[in-house]
């Protein structure tokens, strides 16, 4: 917090999920406690470590709906859910249709970034939407890039041959935190 307090350019800052590790309310007191240090806005999107037990309620008292946007100088943020595994790979996370509507071409911005926790690459991400979240993601061709978290490494990478950058972001552990202009 004190090094992003120091940074003048900074606009806002995107945390990736996993803020709890039980999803307890007091966890989310405790690292919203240091996100309200920050000297800029803060946006949280939900992590699997988040909807743990009575994680959602939790959650959806702190931070609001698991999937919104807001747009910031043309870009359209887009804070999705998909986390599948707590939703049972149900097909609910993430929601698909919600995605493409947000992803709709408008005056009002003229790119989009998706941020999400789990990739739709990995196994905690539902099989059956993976396809369907790919396409939807190509589909207008506005997304820059996408941000998420879950893997706890840090990377840039294409997993597909449209070339959208998957921008995968450092874990806690690291004391680390990426700056994108």
């Amino acid at each position: 917090v004190e090094k992003v307090n120091q940074e003048p350019f900074i606009d806002f800052v995107i945390h990736v999920g996993d803020i709890a590790d039980f999803g307890l309310p007091k966890q989310y007191l405790w690292g919203n406690s240091y996100l309200l240090k920050l000297a800029v806005p803060y946006f949280v999107v939900a992590g699997n470590h988040d909807l743990v037990g009575n994680g959602l309620t939790a959650y959806n008292e702190m931070y609001g709906p698991l999937n919104f946007s807001f747009i910031y100088n043309k870009v359209k943020f887009v804070f999705v859910n998909t986390n599948s595994r707590e939703f049972l790979f149900s097909g609910e996370a993430p929601d698909i249709q919600w995605l493409d509507n947000q992803l709709k071409p408008s005056m009002e911005f003229t790119g989009a970034v998706v941020i999400f926790h789990v990739p739709p690459t990995h196994e905690d991400f539902d099989p059956s939407l993976a396809e369907e979240f790919h396409h939807t993601l190509t589909h207008y061709s506005n997304v820059l890039f996408t941000v998420h978290g879950h893997l706890h490494d840090f990377e840039i990478y294409q997993p597909y041959s449209e070339g959208i950058s998957f921008v995968n972001t450092y874990g806690v552990e690291y004391n680390k935190f990426n700056v994108i202009k």
